[in-house]
């Protein structure tokens, strides 16, 4: 699948301890209205840059708590293209939010690489716990997340 790598490559990605090199920032999304998005170039622990990886955190104005998107991914570059190594969706139970043949789910889900997984357990007013979960699960050393005004 084009923009994914694959699920085992994905954990050895994850595995790589990390810290978020510089400030998170929240910006207007240009191509999605409503939508708030924060990057950040990511390193080790001796704080020198682990080449192509960067986490993306966005979140999408919701017009009542039960229309929420959270979405947090750890990307890696290759020849100019961002590919998903993981990602955590943090959405409304009952919403559909994957369609995948044999693989429908409702509700938050996690991807590793090309293979997503429903994670019960997680709704709209979870965000700061789901990135927590982000952070356990990406090794990244945690840091606070603020939300856009």
């Amino acid at each position: 699948m084009k923009g994914i790598i694959a699920a085992d490559e994905a954990r050895t990605i994850a595995a790589i301890p990390k810290n978020l090199h510089g400030q998170l920032v929240w910006q207007k999304r240009t191509n999605h209205a409503g939508h708030m998005v924060a990057t950040a170039r990511v390193e080790d622990a001796d704080g020198a840059i682990l080449p192509g990886l960067i986490v993306e955190l966005e979140c999408k104005a919701a017009l009542t708590l039960n229309r929420c998107l959270f979405s947090f991914t750890l990307f890696t570059q290759r020849h100019g293209a961002k590919l998903r190594a993981y990602q955590l969706e943090i959405t409304p139970p009952k919403k559909r939010t994957h369609n995948e043949p044999g693989n429908i789910i409702y509700g938050t889900h996690e991807h590793w690489g090309d293979k997503a997984i429903a994670l019960p357990g997680f709704g709209c007013d979870d965000y700061a716990r789901g990135f927590a979960h982000f952070c356990q699960q990406i090794n990244l050393t945690a840091v606070q997340l603020e939300l856009p005004s």
